[in-house]
């Protein structure tokens, strides 16, 4: 509390002391109270640093982020093994079903039609004697009108020709013979064997005629000899001017040869006497 000390005020004229005026009641001064620390202002509470506050929201963006991405991860290796599951399954299933099986014909070429070759002697099919020709070859026809030989065209352009040769038939065998064409040119043979059979193949590369008339720039064939005394030549060559494709030709030729088939049968009591040149001429 502050104490205020009255100084006396002192009459010029009289010298003598007197007592300070007093103040007005509104002005005299009011002692403050004192101020203790119940009573000292509290500070305003300070505002949360910026900084924290961005470092907290980066802190908060990870943590959702990491989350997002493990969820992402556990729901594709989630589907990814019920996806396995599933093919797993399905796999077990049409292991399980037992599939129908597929009988195959033991003949690959079931469906190629069979021909018999025809008797120049009979005009007949020669009994016992066959041979398979694809469904897209016309029927072999006469050569001519002894019919000797019959022939037909394969896609390739080349000319297929079936002879029978030996017993009952009107060309004789070529056993033991040297196969020439019809202007006497030697062929090129050799052994072979057919279905399990004795043969003959022969090849001639060059241009030449066979028995019939026919022109050639190739041929090739064999002779097959059967039981009792019968034997099958098959042979294709290109007819000169022709642009034939021989190989595709040579390839399907090999094939038709394979499909001849030999039966055992009863065979006309007529002979035809072979010549008596060891020379047998090619037929159409």
């Amino acid at each position: 509390m502050v104490e205020y000390e009255e100084t006396p005020v002192i009459d010029p004229q009289t010298g003598q002391a007197t007592a300070p005026p007093v103040p007005p009641p509104d002005i005299i001064e009011k002692e403050s109270p004192p101020i203790g620390p119940e009573h000292e202002l509290s500070a305003p509470p300070k505002k949360p640093s910026n900084f924290l506050g961005m470092l907290g929201n980066v802190v908060l963006f990870a943590v959702l982020f990491a989350l997002g991405v493990g969820a992402s991860v556990f729901l594709r290796q989630y589907l990814a093994q019920l996806s396995e599951g599933g093919a797993t399954t399905q796999t077990a299933q049409i292991t399980v079903v037992p599939t129908p099986l597929i009988t195959q014909s033991a003949d690959p070429y079931a469906n190629w039609k069979t021909y018999q070759p025809i008797s120049g002697l009979t005009k007949q099919p020669v009994a016992g004697v066959t041979l398979k020709l694809p469904p897209d070859i016309l029927t072999p026809i006469c050569d001519g009108p002894t019919c000797a030989s019959q022939g037909t065209y394969l896609p390739g352009g080349t000319r297929l020709t079936i002879a029978p040769r030996g017993k009952g038939q009107a060309l004789p065998t070529t056993v033991g013979a040297i196969m020439t064409d019809a202007g006497g040119r030697e062929f090129i043979m050799k052994e072979a064997s057919i279905s399990g059979l004795p043969s003959q193949e022969f090849t001639g590369l060059f241009a030449g005629t066979t028995g019939g008339g026919y022109t050639f720039a190739q041929i090739r064939g064999v002779v097959v000899h059967g039981p009792e005394g019968i034997s099958l030549e098959v042979n294709h060559f290109t007819p000169t001017g022709v642009n034939a494709n021989w190989d595709t030709d040579d390839g399907l030729f090999d094939k038709i040869v394979g499909t001849i088939v030999f039966k055992r049968t009863i065979l006309p009591t007529q002979v035809v006497t072979p010549a008596a040149s060891p020379t047998a001429t090619l037929t159409q």
